[in-house]
């Protein structure tokens, strides 16, 4: 038996169950899944769809909800792996999956439930299965890229994680509610910072957000703070959504909102990160630098999913992980299309640094896969 797990704990190739693989994000992840050879298993609440998105993907399809434990056990069945693309309030699915030693991904942006998951870490280990959590653009690829920079110091103190989005592209009714969630809890007279990002040579204002990266990575790079900003297209149009903010907490304007921003295309496709951390280097006070400017958070999501889904068959380990407790930038980055900058300065301090020039430094550039 120990024999067994041990292998299982190396290796594991069997299918993949997508729940929520008809979504705007899953269905690219059952995609880049099936792209990568693996036999994909398309599910969620909607029996039709579920059966519709298997049809044009070419896989299987199955009916799974993760608030009905009676829809569990026939679709996941033989799987070797969960990716979960839903939102859950509890963490009674990602337990009962792990305890039956199947590898769980989770692409959630929300810490209070990644914190549910950790603390599953006991009987993962026990049962010799995987979660692997923090996965996709935001948390994710901000993770990956604050690990880089704190290896670069000999001490790290404090990272500022930068998330540029734009309000052009389409997003499913998941990723519009908690956007609208977000800047739902946003003050009007929240301190804009100002950020300047891969590919730009003027700042942008960004607005602080509530993100899971910014928690996750004081527990698994041991950093004194941290702080999420995000910018929404631009200077104008995060002024506009934070002005707007608190009356997304009518029913009524939220609606309409909600049944617009599908419909109307306002802006770019434009996805953004610039991470700074702030430490120390050779005793003096030091920052170092990353950051990627690309297209389509959603496809950026479903290609880092995609690809550490299928990576972590060969490099899993038994137990509860994020992202970068098991992979580093250089495991996603020629996956990843666009454009990485990387720098590092000297600095006045290490702690965090509110400045107008936060964000500028002279950078070396590179394009993915270099």
């Amino acid at each position: 038996m120990e024999a067994l797990q041990g292998e299982r704990a190396r290796t594991n190739r069997r299918p993949v169950i997508v729940v929520g693989g008809y979504g705007q994000v899953g269905r690219r992840i059952a995609r880049g899944l099936i792209d990568c050879a693996r036999e994909v298993v398309v599910a969620g609440r909607s029996e039709r769809r579920s059966r519709r998105a298997a049809h044009e993907l070419g896989c299987r399809g199955a009916t799974l909800d993760v608030g009905e434990p009676g829809t569990w056990a026939s679709a996941v069945g033989v799987a070797g792996a969960v990716v979960v693309c839903v939102d859950q309030t509890d963490d009674a699915f990602a337990r009962w999956v792990l305890e039956r030693g199947v590898d769980y991904i989770d692409i959630t942006a929300g810490d209070a439930f990644l914190r549910k998951v950790e603390r599953l870490d006991p009987i993962a280990r026990g049962a010799g299965s995987t979660a692997l959590l923090s996965v996709g653009l935001a948390p994710g690829v901000t993770n990956l890229l604050v690990k880089d920079c704190v290896d670069r110091l000999d001490s790290a103190e404090h990272a500022r994680i930068a998330l540029l989005l734009g309000v052009g592209e389409r997003h499913g009714d998941a990723g519009i509610e908690w956007t609208l969630d977000q800047l739902a809890r946003v003050s009007p007279i929240a301190s804009l910072v100002p950020v300047r990002y891969p590919g730009s040579a003027a700042s942008t204002v960004a607005v602080p957000l509530e993100i899971a990266d910014q928690h996750v990575v004081l527990r698994t790079q041991q950093l004194r703070s941290a702080e999420t900003v995000v910018t929404l297209e631009s200077s104008r149009w995060t002024r506009v959504a934070v002005a707007l903010g608190p009356s997304l907490r009518w029913s009524s304007v939220r609606a309409l909102v909600r049944y617009l921003l599908p419909r109307v295309r306002l802006g770019s496709e434009r996805c953004a990160v610039v991470v700074e951390v702030r430490g120390a280097l050779a005793s003096a006070p030091h920052v170092t630098r990353g950051g990627f400017v690309g297209a389509r958070e959603v496809e950026v999501t479903a290609r880092v999913a995609a690809k550490i889904t299928d990576a972590l068959a060969e490099r899993r380990r038994p137990g509860v992980f994020h992202i970068d407790q098991l992979f580093d930038l250089k495991d996603i980055r020629a996956h990843v299309d666009g454009r990485w900058e990387f720098s590092d300065r000297a600095s006045s301090t290490l702690g965090p640094e509110v400045s107008p020039r936060w964000g500028r430094s002279r950078s070396s550039t590179t394009t993915a896969g270099s």
